[in-house]
């Protein structure tokens, strides 16, 4: 009696819902003990499971693909094919154009599944999501097309960098966060991502770049809304730093423009503190600055003025 309602309620088909015209049926699986809809049923194996969704990706149905993706990864969460699944869920999202989200399942593989023989496509496929967000490739979020977003690539450079600090995308990388936080305007986190660059990689043919572009956020942070005497020194220390260290490189000269125009800044700045100690009445103070301007820039627009103006100062003081 036992055995023939094992075998009757494994062979039941139960109608439990009515939805317009069509009813949707459940049945007793003794593998769950529970009533399973066919419809949200996993196969009998991960690799029958892994071989019925991949049916969906090579038709790049890769919503049901993703579905059933999913499903193997719950229902069979110890098999080696888990994290295959996870790569080929990701897979999914990225050819749907859902960038952040595949490069959020591609990252769950290297943090799930540490044994996965992934890793290397993985940090490239993540290098190339980040760069999509970089040069300005529209994100999703629910469907609808949001702002190109530099935040999403920062975030990505930097797990690329630490996924594999010392691979094949680790100094492309730790480049690029350096031009992402230039590019909005956070001069202080883009020195120190170049810096890196030199420290960590210096057999990197980044290094020249990232001396380089050391330089252009100390001078781009010393040419802000007001003066900084000493961002400004800073600035042209990196760049007299870069020519000597790279006499033969191809951005030597434009270095070079860069220190005549920021010691240009400089002597502008201690001519306007000059005229102010002038005007004020205090010569000898007005006197200091100018000889300074005299002595460090002599080339510049300001030392002929400054000479003009001590030799006021002089005349003046002669005939008092």
């Amino acid at each position: 009696m036992r055995a023939k309602l094992i075998f009757l309620s494994a062979a039941l088909l139960l109608a439990i819902s009515f939805a317009g015209t069509s009813w949707a049926y459940w049945i007793w699986t003794p593998q769950t003990g529970k009533f399973i809809n066919p419809k949200h049923a996993v196969r009998e194996s991960p690799q029958e499971q892994f071989d019925w969704a991949m049916g969906f990706f090579e038709a790049k149905d890769y919503k049901k693909a993703i579905s059933e993706f999913e499903k193997l990864i719950k229902s069979y969460p110890l098999s080696k094919l888990s994290s295959e699944a996870q790569f080929y869920l990701a897979w999914c999202y990225e050819n749907m154009g859902e960038y952040y989200r595949a490069y959020q399942d591609y990252q769950l593989v290297i943090d799930k599944y540490p044994y996965t023989e992934r890793v290397e496509e993985i940090i490239e496929r993540e290098y190339r999501i980040a760069n999509l967000f970089y040069s300005g490739q529209k994100a999703k979020l629910l469907g609808v097309a949001i702002l190109p977003a530099k935040d999403k690539a920062i975030e990505i450079l930097g797990q690329v960098v630490e996924n594999a600090p010392y691979g094949p995308y680790a100094d492309l990388s730790q480049f690029k966060l350096g031009q992402c936080y230039m590019e909005i305007n956070d001069y202080i986190n883009a020195a120190l991502a170049f810096k890196k660059i030199i420290e960590n990689y210096p057999k990197s043919a980044l290094v020249d770049d990232a001396k380089y572009n050391i330089a252009i956020c100390a001078s781009r942070a010393s040419s802000g809304p007001e003066y900084n005497e000493e961002d400004t020194d800073q600035a042209i220390k990196e760049f007299k730093d870069f020519v000597k260290r790279y006499p033969d490189s191809s951005m030597e000269k434009e270095a070079r423009n860069f220190i005549t125009k920021l010691e240009a800044q400089k002597a502008e700045n201690n001519f306007n503190i000059a005229q102010f100690y002038q005007k004020q009445g205090n010569s000898e103070s007005a006197v200091i600055y100018y000889e300074e301007i005299l002595q460090k820039y002599p080339d510049s627009v300001w030392a002929v003025k400054a000479l003009e103006n001590l030799q006021i100062i002089r005349k003046q003081d002669k005939n008092q």
